[in-house]
């Protein structure tokens, strides 16, 4: 199953978005939530729409011979990755399917260097993050490994949405601003602190109020300034 835009989709058949758009309120598309399934749509135009129209003919040309470009070494990477989410998904069931030394790497062509697309026990955030990490982009990957990391890319921006939008995650900005506040607050209230406490202490220990202030607010301006400016490490993982 191919799955493609509209637009796409449009430019293959060589019409407008238009003439797409008035296929799909025909009924004559067959859509896999905003793509379109090129196979089954090409199925229903060749049967409801005029077979002797030139542009239908040519985007169906176009479409088989699309089809074929496909190459060996792909479709035996294909296999070879269906094979290992097999296993994987029969691992998960309970069973424990052998492994070859090859199965702990899982690449596939476009990959960066023949780098692993996932590591034995890797998660897809680290896979993520391993990719993305220096390397070049690859403009000859495969249109299927492009979809693939596009997939991953995209899962992980949807779950990072969800936790800003839950709380879970709040902007470094936020982050910062609240560290500074926090600080600020605590400052001050050292700063008031000699004058709050000085004639209780004063008091207790039989000797002036004033001077016991002034040694007390000394100290405590010595240790603020001893802290410097809060600063956070918001690097750390």
């Amino acid at each position: 199953m191919t799955l493609v835009s509209k637009s796409e989709f449009a430019r293959m058949h060589d019409v407008s978005h238009t003439a797409v758009s008035k296929w799909q309120k025909s009924g004559w598309l067959v859509l896999q939530g905003s793509k379109v399934d090129v196979e089954g749509s090409n199925a229903k135009l060749a049967k409801y729409r005029d077979s002797g129209d030139a542009r239908a003919t040519r985007g169906r040309e176009q479409v088989s011979t699309s089809e074929k470009i496909e190459t060996k070494s792909e479709t035996k990477v294909a296999k070879q990755v269906s094979k290992k989410v097999s296993a994987k998904v029969s691992k998960s069931a309970g069973a424990t399917p052998a492994k070859s030394a090859d199965e702990a790497r899982v690449t596939a062509p476009g990959s960066f260097d023949d780098e692993p697309l996932f590591l034995p026990g890797e998660s897809a955030e680290d896979a993520a993050d391993r990719l993305m990490s220096g390397a070049p982009v690859d403009t000859e990957m495969s249109i299927e490994e492009a979809r693939r990391v596009k997939e991953v890319y995209l899962a992980l921006l949807n779950r990072l949405t969800y936790e800003e939008k839950s709380g879970a995650l709040i902007s470094l900005d936020l982050a910062r601003t609240v560290l500074f506040d926090c600080s600020r607050a605590a400052r001050d209230s050292w700063l008031n602190w000699p004058a709050r406490v000085a004639p209780l202490i004063a008091a207790d220990l039989g000797i002036e109020a004033d001077k016991m202030t002034e040694i007390l607010t000394e100290h405590v301006h010595k240790q603020i300034a001893s802290l410097g400016e809060p600063e956070g490490d918001f690097t750390a993982s």
